[in-house]
């Protein structure tokens, strides 16, 4: 395959990797990945090793996060990078830094920086807007929720 060719299907599949994860079909997602990936969402401090890592982190995110759907604004990709803008609208489940959020919906903007190999995320590398989320949780400090 020409690098042409291996753009153009990296790009249908970062056209449809949002649908696999707003569908939560981790098997499609699965699909995307090489055996030997890195899953890593930076804001959060998660690091996954392998296909197994991005099931458990998938699974853990449906669990906290039942209606979770993301939409991507724009992305590229190159036979070895690329990179996605993204906004993720969801109802948390569950406690965040110890205080019960469920039932609260929130929004959330954020960046993916992809590596690929052979047509696969070998990385995927997640950084999010993490205030605006304490925000809507309301965990953000008092002295803190003034600023915006």
């Amino acid at each position: 395959m020409n690098e042409k060719d291996v753009v153009k299907a990296i790009e249908e599949m970062l056209a449809i990797y949002p649908q696999l994860w707003s569908t939560h079909n981790i098997e499609g997602l699965l699909l995307c990945f090489d055996d030997d990936c890195i899953y890593e969402d930076r804001t959060l401090g998660v690091l996954k090793k392998g296909k197994k890592g991005v099931e458990e982190f998938a699974r853990e995110v449906f669990a906290m996060q039942p209606d979770f759907h993301i939409d991507y604004h724009d992305f590229f990709a190159t036979p070895t990078r690329g990179a996605a803008a993204w906004t993720i609208a969801t109802t948390w489940n569950g406690e965040f830094h110890g205080v019960d959020c469920t039932g609260k919906k929130v929004t959330f903007s954020g960046v993916t920086m992809f590596e690929f190999k052979g047509g696969k995320i070998i990385r995927n590398v997640d950084c999010w807007d993490i205030a605006s989320l304490l925000l809507q949780l309301e965990v953000l400090p008092q002295n803190l929720r003034k600023l915006k």
